[in-house]
């Protein structure tokens, strides 16, 4: 008997209100996947910028710059824009069940609904983002059976050798445990929090929309970070600032605090965050597992916190007390990040 298709959990895009902010373009800094339909199609709506090469992506160009179609920060190809860019800021994890979540890097997402996670996903339908929804579930229901079992056997690979069942509930388990010790990043976390170097190259760098600077890029430095402005055409527009690591974990208002609170637990939930945990782990049993997990979303909470000291310095404040909208400032700067780690599931 056929695997019944799969249906769309989208209780982790209830609640987010989107709306495009005009000048941003942090999301066609990328190299869009495409169908070879959609290539033809946006080659025959700019055939100036036809790739030679039949690669299933658009090339971005070089030297961390954006999608060659975007101009002076406007799609060019709108109309024909492929399926990562018609569903973004969604995205779709397949692995134990088709799960959406949100980019929560894009600035036109509302951020309000993360202070209030107790009220637990899906206490309010989403905003905004009706027909980005649309083109998910239309791409879901042309998944196949072969490709369904694929995913869900290289799913299943990975959490059997980390002592998991494979489904949700087992999933569950483990937030349930990482949950019942406190959600919060360490010294070490922020003061040591990861960054990738210029030299790795510049389309590797975490980036944000800065509203006077930007598409801002952060590196790795000597005792601190780099603070860089990429160009569209790809390169460094101009270097901002080089600002120390901090010292200390900085202090944060109680609005901001159950701010961070609230990302962590999001990132808690998403399916893909315990499944890159597990491929890049050794755990082998479900206790492990959940000590992995527990490193993992703390790592991410020192990184929004030594980010939000940065983009305070970047405006003249020293970053030593957070406000909420800080910490805000800080999410946006590490989501998309860490959403790019590798999974054992599929992004759709």
């Amino acid at each position: 008997m056929p695997d019944p298709p799969w249906t769309l959990d989208q209780r982790l895009v209830d609640g987010f209100a989107f709306a495009c902010r005009p000048g941003c373009g942090l999301c066609c800094y990328a190299a869009p996947a495409v169908t070879p339909t959609e290539r033809s199609r946006l080659i025959q709506i700019a055939p100036e910028l036809a790739w030679d090469d039949p690669l299933d992506a658009v090339p971005a160009r070089p030297d961390g710059g954006a999608c060659r179609f975007l101009t002076s920060c406007r799609c060019t190809v709108h109309e024909a824009r492929p399926f990562p860019c018609a569903t973004f800021p969604i995205g779709v994890h397949l692995g134990p069940r088709a799960q959406a979540s949100v980019v929560l890097s894009c600035p036109g997402l509302s951020l309000s609904g993360l202070g209030r996670r107790s009220d637990r996903p899906g206490s309010q339908t989403a905003s905004g983002l009706d027909s980005e929804l649309g083109a998910v579930l239309a791409e879901l229901a042309r998944v196949g059976e072969v490709e369904r079992r694929a995913i869900g056997s290289d799913w299943t690979r990975a959490m059997r050798r980390a002592g998991l069942r494979p489904d949700v509930a087992a999933l569950d388990r483990v937030r349930a445990t990482v949950r019942s010790d406190h959600l919060s990043p360490s010294v070490e976390d922020v003061v040591a929090t990861p960054l990738p170097a210029e030299s790795d190259g510049l389309e590797m760098l975490p980036l944000f929309f800065d509203a006077e600077f930007g598409r801002v890029a952060l590196a790795d430095a000597e005792g601190g970070a780099d603070v860089l402005a990429i160009r569209e055409g790809g390169g460094v527009g101009e270097r901002l600032a080089s600002f120390r690591r901090p010292e200390r974990i900085p202090r944060t208002s109680e609005e901001a605090t159950v701010l961070l609170r609230g990302y962590l637990d999001y990132v808690l939930e998403r399916d893909a965050t315990i499944g890159a945990t597990v491929l890049e782990g050794v755990a082998q049993d479900p206790t492990e597992v959940a000590a992995e997990v527990r490193r993992t979303v703390a790592e991410i909470g020192g990184a929004v916190l030594a980010r939000s000291y940065w983009r305070c310095q970047l405006h003249g404040r020293s970053g030593e007390s957070l406000s909420e909208q800080d910490v805000a400032d800080g999410i946006r700067a590490t989501d998309a990040d860490y959403l790019d780690r590798a999974t054992p599931g599929h992004w759709l």
